[in-house]
């Protein structure tokens, strides 16, 4: 038997890494491999504000080390414990934040408040100087003169390369030398109650462990991860724009695109590196017919924060926030990490050309993939942040290792943000019956066959077109759509592998000639035996049907021909997917997949895997099928047998 599996769209080999023995041995190696980092940190590196970081958080991180160890013992024996579930691992994932990220932070805010003057990165100077100058001249920003005539040593500290809103993170400084007012404090905590506000939405007590793992492993790349921690801990400046732009993903996974616009408008206002991201949800809300909502958070808070210092002293504005990033300034940035731009900026004849010139053609290869193929889903915008925002700092010509923590975060975020299907619903996401303002109902399925027809008519003289119902719903569809395309009519059978307690919701499907598609986060839930019960039972019943609507008809032979694959619409879509692989087994060279109406997220997934997708409506939240026809019965035997036979 021919097996598919899909993880959320999470690579296979990652999801078994993840969630062995309950995910405690990927925790262990985590924590093991920062406690080695924090050490060797102490150890070697140049910096003192992170060598002190690593002789305090290299004791914090062996401690979760030494927890997971023994979560895993106690796992060994009792497996059913309260100690080795979910729970308990957010419980020691909080005693690595506190111990590695916060302990060491208070005790340099402490120290440099008693007067030790190298218990901080240059950007909390930087971001405290800025708070300053916004409370005694209304703006954060020195202009070119006031910076020229700085101490050369000092002229660097003197440049601001912020939006304005991150000098709000230095007010407190302004106005007192005590430890709590040590940027990072601040920074520390925005970052923190952003994080649990972009947990707490994301929860979902429906959606079991499985998914509260998911979502514990993307809080911990933001948070425990060293390159998150050690950032945050010595300079900080960037987590509060990570976080604020993962809440952006948490209120866009929730279809909520007015605050998602709102978390990411915050974020653009305190650093340039969020504002790829607004642009990706901006066009996210486009694609869901939202893009206005997204754009006026995503935008507006930017220019209103711009704004005030644009009238004050506009020269230093474009000084500071534009010259100086790229490399005008009076000085240049310091940021240097050996990445492939900086490389070849600096070892190739007009390297710094040709670095740009990447960087511009990576940028424009992203731009035709978002104009194609816009995100229509969190998770889809998630993993276009993370490897967009990956490839922009490997061409860099100026850029720092610590950048990286944006793109990690993203990618191990994404998986979180696939909201799974509510099993107390039967996989739906609002009452059946209910469906978005704005949406049609189709009469019944031949009305919706006939609005994919007229969205099918380039197919119209094209050689060797095939229509292929889905049974049962699909074939009266498939059928209109076959006779006005003037193209033959066939059927393909594929049963929808459900859950044991609520049908609806699929862990798979199976389709003729062995083929077999498995959602492993759905059916990671079911044993082994559950899982053959039910396949043994729905391949009887494939069994049965492809007897019963092909008797007299020959073997379907899809051989370079183009296959349109109908169904009467797609709440999961893994029953399309496993009939998109079972044409393309039988030898179709094309393979077109076309519904009235789709979930965004089957939609997302169909689009990957058929050569095109035709869905008249793709409302932005999902109810059952049925919710969109005025007459939807089910459909028996006789009917599939009677269009099959009508088309001859």
């Amino acid at each position: 038997m021919r097996t598919a599996t899909t993880t959320g769209r999470r690579p296979l080999w990652w999801h078994r890494l993840d969630s062995a023995a309950g995910g405690l041995p990927l925790d262990l190696g985590l924590y093991a491999a920062s406690a080695t980092f924090a050490a060797v940190t102490a150890a070697t590196s140049t910096l003192t504000p992170h060598r002190a970081w690593g002789a305090t958080a290299a004791l914090g991180y062996l401690a979760v080390t030494l927890a997971a160890v023994g979560q895993l013992l106690v796992r060994r024996h009792r497996p059913n414990s309260p100690l080795v579930g979910v729970p308990a691992r957010w419980l020691v994932t909080a005693l690595g934040f506190t111990s590695a990220v916060l302990l060491p932070l208070i005790a340099q805010s402490a120290q440099r408040a008693a007067g030790r003057t190298d218990r901080a990165q240059e950007e909390v100077l930087v971001v405290e100087e800025s708070g300053r100058r916004l409370l005694e001249s209304g703006t954060p920003y020195l202009g070119p003169d006031a910076i020229a005539a700085l101490h050369p040593d000092d002229q660097l500290l003197g440049y601001t390369p912020y939006q304005p809103g991150m000098a709000l993170f230095g007010l407190p400084r302004a106005l007192s030398d005590a430890w709590w007012t040590d940027a990072r404090v601040w920074f520390a905590i925005g970052t923190t109650l952003v994080l649990l506000l972009a947990v707490r939405i994301l929860r979902h007590p429906a959606a079991g462990a499985r998914h509260d793992a998911l979502l514990l492993r993307g809080a911990q790349a933001a948070t425990v991860l060293p390159i998150c921690a050690l950032t945050l801990a010595t300079g900080g400046d960037d987590l509060p724009v990570l976080a604020l732009c993962l809440l952006a993903l948490a209120f866009a996974a929730t279809a909520r695109p007015g605050p998602a616009g709102i978390a990411v408008g915050l974020a653009g206002a305190l650093k340039l590196f969020a504002w790829p991201v607004a642009a990706v949800l901006i066009i996210w809300g486009f694609a869901r017919r939202a893009g206005l909502r997204v754009a006026a958070g995503a935008l507006g808070l930017p220019a209103a924060a711009l704004l005030p210092a644009l009238l004050v002293d506009s020269e230093a504005l474009v000084e500071n926030v534009l010259r100086f990033p790229l490399g005008h300034g009076l000085v240049t940035s310091p940021a240097q990490s050996p990445f492939p731009g900086h490389l070849i900026a600096g070892a190739l004849p007009a390297g710094r050309a040709i670095a740009a010139a990447l960087l511009i053609g990576t940028g424009l290869v992203i731009a035709v993939r978002l104009a194609r193929r816009p995100p229509r889903t969190a998770h889809a915008a998630a993993l276009i942040c993370g490897y967009g925002l990956l490839a922009a700092i490997l061409l860099m010509p100026a850029t720092r290792f610590g950048y990286l923590l944006y793109p990690i975060a993203f990618l191990l975020w994404a998986p979180a943000l696939a909201q799974p299907p509510d099993p107390a619903t039967g996989g739906r996401r609002v009452p059946a019956g209910r469906r978005p303002e704005g949406m049609t109902r189709y009469r019944d399925r031949a009305e919706a066959g006939r609005v994919l027809a007229d969205r099918l008519t380039a197919l119209i003289g094209e050689p060797d077109v095939v229509v292929l119902g889905l049974v049962r719903g699909g074939v009266p569809v498939a059928r209109v759509v076959a006779e006005r395309l003037g193209v033959p009519l066939d059927v393909l059978v594929v049963r929808k592998l459900g859950m044991p307690m609520a049908p609806e919701v699929a862990f798979g499907a199976l389709g003729p000639g062995g083929v077999r598609v498995l959602n492993d986060m759905v059916a990671s839930h079911l044993g082994p035996d559950d899982i053959a019960e039910v396949q043994r039972r729905e391949q009887a019943e494939l069994d049965r049907r492809e007897q019963l609507y092909r008797t007299g008809r020959p073997p379907l032979d899809l051989t370079g021909r183009i296959a349109v694959i109908v169904d009467d619409g797609l709440a999961t879509g893994a029953t399309a997917r496993a009939a998109v692989q079972v044409a393309r087994q039988l030898g179709a060279r094309r393979v077109v997949v076309a519904v009235p109406v789709s979930s965004e997220e089957a939609y997302e997934m169909l689009a990957a895997e058929a050569d095109q997708v035709i869905c008249p409506q793709r409302p932005p939240t999902f109810g059952a099928v049925g919710a969109y026809y005025d007459d939807f019965h089910e459909v028996p035997d006789d009917e599939v047998t009677a269009a099959l036979t009508a088309t001859g």
